[in-house]
């Protein structure tokens, strides 16, 4: 994919070696909201997501749709915060508090 990946804290030093999938999910990061990928391990835990916010593209006006849809499953998951990744974020305004 080309993209810098912000990597957790693991017990192995923060490389990921195993990644079993990724998805989009939406991310409070720098007093905003915003897409990002984010990577799971063998087990299903999020640890990784790309550094920059990602905007949907493609090759052709489907692949364009296509990951725009890919996108829109984000708004059914929990919002993550970027700095504290992969805490959630509870709340849905500007003026709710970060847990």
């Amino acid at each position: 994919m080309g993209r810098d990946v912000k990597i957790n804290s693991a017990p192995n030093g923060g490389y990921v070696s195993k990644k079993t999938g990724w998805n989009h999910r939406i991310m409070y990061h720098n007093s905003e909201f915003c897409i990002h990928e984010v990577y799971y391990d063998e087990h299903g835990v999020p640890d990784g997501v790309t550094e920059n916010c990602i905007a949907p593209t493609g090759e052709s006006f489907e692949d364009l749709i296509l990951g725009f849809n890919l996108m829109k499953t984000a708004l059914k998951k929990p919002i993550l915060v970027y700095d504290n990744f992969p805490q959630e974020y509870i709340g849905h305004s500007d003026s709710d508090k970060l847990c």
